[in-house]
């Protein structure tokens, strides 16, 4: 496809693509990034003699939209595993498998979510829902029904919380500098 066919499509369907894309992964942030990385590929080379252009663009954002909520799904998964796992033994023996740069993260997100379950269950609710759920801070303020004002609260509470929990893993690392001019 030429640069001009391109710019007519994403023209013409850019939002409507967007709003499909959103409809599976549930963010419209990451529906745009998805949909606009659809029509980088449609630039190359190799979908130069492409017959029906939109129906390949509605399926390239379908299959792309799809992609996506399976990788997300399976980090849920996959820290919810590790969850159960963490629950079950929390020894340091059981990363000794791993090198240990990860073995060395994987005990700093089980300390992590150590402290989570320490926050009160309104904060960890919050924190949840934009973290895990990939959601904004108004998405959640709507969905709990309370204000931005609210989350915004719950979110400092909550970094000040977790920031004093897990002091002691950060205590050997040096904070850049910042910058002044």
């Amino acid at each position: 496809m030429s640069l001009s066919e391109v710019e007519k499509l994403f023209n013409e369907h850019f939002h409507c693509a967007v709003y499909m894309a959103q409809t599976i992964v549930s963010s419209k942030e990451v529906a745009e990034d998805i949909v606009q990385n659809v029509f980088i590929k449609l630039l190359d080379e190799r979908c130069s003699d492409v017959k029906y252009p939109v129906s390949f663009l509605y399926i390239c954002v379908r299959n792309a939209a799809l992609d996506y909520s399976r990788a997300h799904a399976y980090s849920l998964r996959a820290m919810s595993n590790f969850r159960l796992s963490r629950e079950e033994s929390s020894s340091e023996e059981d990363f000794n498998f791993l090198p240990a740069e990860e073995s060395e993260h994987l005990m700093h997100v089980q300390q992590l979510f150590k402290a989570m379950e320490q926050l009160p269950p309104r904060t960890r609710e919050v924190v949840q829902q934009v973290y895990f759920n990939d959601r904004s801070y108004q998405e959640t303020a709507d969905m709990l029904g309370v204000s931005l004002a609210t989350i915004k609260s719950h979110m400092y509470q909550s970094f000040k919380m977790l920031r004093e929990r897990l002091a002691g893993i950060y205590q050997g690392r040096k904070r850049k500098k910042k910058i002044e001019f």
